[in-house]
């Protein structure tokens, strides 16, 4: 099977946006990130995203120790461990930006890290808290994309219960994009993975955008396929082409890496 470029609202890249606007915007009076925190710790970000995650480690030890304690500086350390397996570390990051500018920012990488740590409970409940007041259609779909593969992991009834919940579960979402719309499909029990991965196909032209898509779709459309229709052979498939490709910022790998061990 071709790699195809598949979904979702790619997780890396809207850090990256709302990270930007904080920048331009300016943060709160009195809860300004500390000059000489900021630029190293874009650069680091910028390594992030781009999956050189040592270069980015490399740049945020050379932050000044009270750079260093800086939300800016937190941030990125948490998502550089956990994407270094410290989930444990990177939760410690997360909670210590409550109260500060970046806590709403924080929220979707740590129920992420929750669902890595293996506590789905909290993770469900951390995914419906980040939810609370969001307005962007895009974000709410991904979040809702989220608590369906939760469910899909979790049920422990039959087949058909599950798919019905699963019907239920998406029958108010509001999809922003044609991705969304063929996941959301996907999870309904309407669509395919093979619409999935032309709808990605067509999607975002950014590289950096479209790397995290595959990362994202590839998550959960193979999720749908090992939870929902018990293919684990497709399932594993599509997490190998997934995992042999070069790493990016997309939290969704550290849930494939798992699941592909348990395999």
């Amino acid at each position: 099977m071709p790699h195809r470029r598949l979904c979702g609202v790619a997780l890396g890249r809207c850090l990256a946006v709302i990270l930007a606007s904080l920048a331009a915007s300016g943060a709160p009076a009195g809860e300004a990130l500390p000059q000489a925190a900021a630029p190293g710790a874009e650069a680091a970000h910028s390594a992030y995203a781009r999956g050189d995650f040592a270069s980015a480690q490399a740049m945020l030890l050379q932050l000044p120790a009270a750079a260093r304690s800086a939300p800016r500086a937190l941030f990125e350390q948490a998502l550089l461990d956990d994407a270094a397996g410290r989930h444990a570390e990177a939760q410690q990051g997360y909670e210590a930006l409550r109260g500060t500018p970046l806590a709403a920012t924080a929220a979707i990488p740590a129920a992420i890290n929750l669902v890595a740590q293996n506590k789905l409970s909290a993770a469900a409940n951390a995914f419906a808290k980040a939810g609370e007041g969001v307005r962007s259609d895009a974000v709410a779909t991904y979040l809702q994309l989220w608590q369906l593969y939760l469910l899909a992991r979790t049920h422990g009834g039959p087949s058909a219960t599950l798919q019905a919940a699963l019907r239920e579960r998406t029958a108010g979402l509001r999809p922003a994009n044609a991705v969304q719309r063929a996941l959301v499909a996907l999870y309904r029990g309407e669509g395919s993975v093979d619409l999935v991965l032309d709808a990605v196909a067509a999607s975002d032209p950014d590289a950096l955008a479209r790397r995290d898509q595959l990362s994202e779709a590839v998550f959960f459309a193979g999720s749908y396929l090992f939870y929902v229709r018990g293919d684990r052979p497709a399932a594993s498939l599509l997490f190998r082409h997934e995992m042999a490709l070069p790493p990016n910022a997309s939290s969704e790998r550290l849930v494939i890496r798992q699941m592909l061990s348990a395999f």
